[in-house]
């Protein structure tokens, strides 16, 4: 009896939605979040402003370093708690920093998004990347303990503790270029939030001095610099510089490293400063409490220092505070996926170095014994293993592939069409590692020579280097033992095996209890050789390549090369005495 289309439609509807629901049950449980140890005395309640209000509050944890997979599970995350009715999105940062464009994304991400209520919780440190996320909120929350800033780029070597190695110096120029985006992005935040864009840049850069005060009549505190300083409390005669306005903006210091940054930000799309103007008429105004930003050291500032300053809203120290503080029905953690984690750990460098080794060794064995068999598979899966955690976090491009499989082709073509190792073989290997780089690299960063591309590329190269190495030794070491190792033995020819199961890692093994085959040695071709096939000579088959010429089933061939992986025939004639083919 035929199933009606209708009922279909509701079994895969109803199929689809239990797996989503699945997924979500299987994220991973939220096991960063840091409560308090003991709960702080219950506060009266606060009326919540209108703008901060929520019902549905999701919170999104960057628990640890950033890279481009905290982006993808982050924005993943983000477009969950936005489809599921969120009215207000808190971003839970505990993290020492990471690479500036996975920063850059996750910032624009939450600038973006129609859930214009975010709020960041530094809980209990926010550090390089993660100030400039936090900065990218409407609004910022602190823990007891907080500690948030030191935002500067850095280019680090992958050999640290080696000479050459650890954090590397940047030239002027270059680390002007470098810093642009953050500063750019960071200075935005400021002006789209109410920050104080001085403070902000104090973060990322050096060059920036500036002074706490507290105003008389409100109490409420300003941050002055040098010019505004001694305005208020020097022997100035002049107002203060007024305030930048739209799409204009000042570095603070008039070196040539600030001359670099005012001409990059001219085509950054900025609203206006909202630093207030200090005038002559403003002394006697303010009392001076101290010089809490210096100019030779990039600012970190404590959760004291971030409420006067104006950053943080309050101290938050748990959930239920935090539900309080939205005044919230419903507050939700969002957590990263068991498929995400599965990706973090396939995309580190030892892991992907140990897949090369699996897919190059895997490759020389079926390379050797042709067929579809166990080696080819683990080669199979172990380029698997490389590539889908590349795609699944748009890390990895097609022209990847695209260099792998032509990389293949050109020593495939080496070894069995075009005769010795030459330019086909060469390009080959080239190409393949340069697919391979790109996949352990990723799609690239903002700029080729930005710190953390180049420790990218510098740790793929690495790792490259070493797995090949390693895949050398052990391809040694196969191709000696080949005939004692379990399992592999089988391939090996024995006295009188099936003409399937006879390969030229068999003839190899071979090599090494019985006499080798010699140039000179002339045989009989067992298939045709177009150019490559078998052989027989005396009771052996091995894989041959016909060099010279190509040869029928039964034709007459001479051995001109033995070696240890590859052995190469001329025809001398058709099993009649003829002419070969």
């Amino acid at each position: 009896m035929p199933i009606p289309l209708r009922s279909i439609l509701r079994s895969l509807t109803t199929a689809v939605f239990a797996f989503g629901v699945l997924s979500v049950a299987l994220g991973e449980p939220d096991t960063e979040a840091k409560p308090a140890a003991t709960a702080a005395p219950a506060a009266a309640p606060k009326a919540v402003p209108a703008a901060r209000q929520a019902k549905n509050v999701a919170i999104i944890t960057i628990h640890g370093p950033i890279d481009e997979i905290t982006a993808a599970s982050f924005e993943r995350r983000l477009k969950l708690a936005e489809q599921q009715g969120a009215d207000a999105v808190v971003i839970d940062l505990d993290t020492p920093g990471g690479a500036v464009p996975a920063t850059l994304d996750i910032c624009t991400a939450i600038k973006r998004s129609p859930i214009a209520n975010t709020v960041a919780w530094v809980n209990p440190q926010a550090y390089s990347a993660g100030a400039i996320i936090a900065l990218a909120c409407r609004e910022i929350v602190v823990v007891d303990y907080a500690t948030m800033g030191d935002a500067a780029p850095i280019a680090i070597s992958p050999l640290p503790g080696l000479v050459g190695g650890g954090l590397q110096a940047l030239p002027a120029t270059e680390r002007a270029k470098i810093l642009a985006p953050v500063l750019a992005e960071v200075t935005h935040s400021a002006r789209l939030r109410g920050y104080d864009e001085r403070l902000v840049e104090s973060f990322v850069t050096l060059g920036v001095d500036l002074w706490l005060v507290e105003e008389n009549s409100t109490g409420r505190f300003l941050l002055v610099d040098q010019t505004e300083h001694d305005v208020l409390f020097g022997d100035a005669t002049a107002d203060a510089p007024a305030p930048p306005g739209q799409n204009e903006y000042k570095f603070t210091s008039p070196d040539a490293q600030g001359a670099v940054f005012d001409e990059q930000m001219k085509y950054v799309d900025l609203p206006p400063s909202e630093r207030r103007h200090i005038t002559l008429e403003d002394r006697g105004e303010f009392t001076l409490i101290e010089h809490l930003v210096r100019a030779d050291r990039l600012t970190t500032l404590k959760t004291d220092d971030l409420i006067r300053t104006g950053l943080a809203k309050q101290v938050v120290r748990n959930d239920p505070e935090l539900q309080a503080y939205f005044g919230a029905t419903n507050l939700k953690r969002v957590g990263n996926t068991w498929s995400e984690s599965l990706v973090r750990v396939m995309r580190s460098f030892p892991v992907m170095g140990l897949l090369v080794v699996v897919f190059l060794v895997g490759l020389f064995i079926e390379m050797s014994a042709p067929g579809v068999g166990l080696a080819g598979g683990a080669a199979l899966l172990a380029l698997i293993g490389l590539i889908a955690p590349a795609f699944l976090i748009d890390a990895a491009g097609w022209w990847h592939i695209a260099a792998i499989i032509a990389g293949l082709g050109l020593i495939a073509a080496e070894l069995f069409v075009i005769p010795g190792f030459g330019i086909a073989g060469i390009a080959g290997v080239l190409v393949l590692f340069a697919g391979l780089l790109g996949i352990m690299v990723g799609a690239g960063g903002l700029f080729p020579d930005s710190p953390q591309q180049q420790q990218d590329m510098l740790y793929g190269l690495a790792t490259i280097v070493l797995s090949l190495a390693t895949a050398i030794v052990i391809g040694y070491f196969v191709s000696r033992k080949f005939g004692t190792l379990p399992m592999l033995n089988r391939l090996v020819l024995t006295n009188d095996p099936p003409a399937e199961t006879v390969t030229l890692l068999g003839a190899m093994g071979r090599r090494e209890q019985e006499t080798a085959l010699r140039v000179g040695d002339e045989g009989v071709a067992a298939t045709p050789l177009r150019p490559s096939g078998r052989a027989r000579f005396g009771d052996r088959l091995v894989d041959v390549v016909c060099d010279i010429g190509m040869a029928n089933a039964g034709d007459r061939v001479r051995i001109i090369e033995a070696g240890k992986f590859r052995t190469a025939v001329e025809v001398l004639g058709n099993g009649n005495g003829g002419a070969g083919a």
